[in-house]
């Protein structure tokens, strides 16, 4: 199905935004001017040269028209006997 969504961890998190980029018929240049940014920046982040804010993530996918989710999982700490 088209709309399903796509996941990606955050290591392919370059690959996924070219991917998005192109799949949209963006080129380097039109997604910057929409996003407020350079061209070579959006070069960067598709290189995984670029650590994004998470603010500036957003704004890259709602120039895309698309949704980056974030999610986290935390494993409790085993306690031993001893520090209880």
């Amino acid at each position: 199905m088209k709309d399903d969504p796509i996941g990606f961890k955050y290591d392919d998190l370059p690959r996924m935004l070219e991917f998005a980029r192109e799949n949209q018929g963006y080129s380097k240049r039109k997604l910057a001017r929409i996003i407020g940014t350079s061209d070579t920046v959006v070069g960067l982040m598709e290189r995984g040269e670029y650590n994004p804010t998470l603010a500036f993530l957003d704004r890259y996918a709602r120039g895309l028209g698309i949704k980056i989710e974030l999610n986290v999982w935390i494993r409790q700490k085993e306690t031993s006997d001893d520090e209880e």
